[in-house]
């Protein structure tokens, strides 16, 4: 943890045993985090939850806790006007087209709205996140060939990495490349193995991402165009990343974007003071980031943090829902 982070970290801490100690305690919100509605045939991340977990989670908060409309929740922080208890709001990174084709009937079935935050790079085309091209080519080739070209193509160097550290090698290597770098890479080890992006994994096309913006229950975020960490982007590039994100998405969905979230969303390991920096000065009502913390009235609105969901059975997520309150 750096001095930024630690920084981060204190601040929310002091602030809050301060409060606690002038009796002025405020209750919490929480904002819970997924990322794709479908049954993976791998999923070494942990990201998809099934339709019908999916279903039961969302319909047990529906009766149990206070779900926020987005503006609204944004108004209490904006504001400094307290939150009732048990309030919540749901988000969504990334912008599978599963979110739209499995997720937004359950939403709209209960009534319940959400935050979509879109990386536009792969709109309306067949290209994977490269995590999930990493997990497929890790699963599916033969180890000893996939080692071959991966040393073929300076990635790992023989005798170094063995065959069990592969898959988490790629994954930090990956993550902190530049968006045209990886994406050579990648197209170099495709050409290699004869690789063909995975139709399940792909992003929303414009058609998916128009008819999303018009529900009443899909509000739509950016989460830049390449999503690559802010953090490995001088000002420019960092700049040029949330603008492009932005513009494409508001050339199909015809709506000004509001909202944004940094990809992976650490402070400092993935976005900086740079990055909130830019996000003031863009004008985003609010900014979400992904370290595990509640919400209070005075959360700063460019860091908002998040609790991340996975694919638990119910009486697991009401655990964690529980826990995600009263930490």
């Amino acid at each position: 943890m750096n001095d930024f982070m630690l920084f981060t970290y204190f601040k929310k801490t002091a602030k809050l045993v301060y409060r606690v100690s002038l009796g002025i305690v405020d209750t919490p919100a929480i904002v819970l985090l997924y990322h794709r509605i479908n049954k993976l045939d791998n999923d070494r991340q942990l990201l998809s939850v099934t339709p019908e977990n999916f279903y039961e989670q969302i319909n047990y908060l529906k009766k149990r806790y206070n779900i926020l409309d987005i503006d609204e929740f944004i108004y209490h922080i904006e504001n400094n006007i307290k939150f009732h208890p048990k309030s919540l709001i749901i988000t969504f990174d990334d912008g599978y087209a599963d979110n739209y084709i499995y997720g937004l009937p359950v939403l709209k079935d209960l009534k319940i709205q959400a935050l979509f935050f879109i990386s536009s790079a792969n709109i309306d085309t067949n290209n994977e996140f490269w995590w999930d091209f990493i997990e497929t080519i890790y699963d599916s080739c033969d180890i000893n060939i996939l080692r071959e070209v991966l040393i073929e193509s300076k990635i790992i160097c023989d005798g170094k990495i063995n065959n069990t550290e592969i898959y988490n090698y790629l994954h930090y290597f990956f993550k902190f490349k530049k968006a045209n770098e990886r994406d050579s890479i990648i197209a170099e080890i495709s050409r290699k193995l004869n690789y063909k992006p995975k139709f399940q994994n792909r992003c929303l096309s414009k058609r998916e991402l128009l008819n999303f913006s018009k529900s009443k229950y899909a509000v739509i975020g950016s989460h830049t165009h390449n999503h690559a960490p802010l953090s490995v982007y001088n000002f420019e590039e960092q700049l040029n990343e949330i603008k492009m994100s932005n513009n494409e998405i508001e050339n199909i969905i015809k709506k000004p974007i509001k909202y944004f979230s940094y990809p992976f969303g650490m402070p400092a390991l993935d976005y900086n003071e740079t990055s909130i920096d830019l996000c003031k000065e863009i004008g985003f009502k609010a900014v979400f980031s992904n370290f595990y913390f509640q919400v209070h009235k005075w959360t700063d609105r460019y860091q908002i943090p998040r609790m991340l969901v996975r694919n638990w059975e119910f009486s697991e997520f009401q655990k964690y829902i529980n826990k995600f309150f009263n930490f």
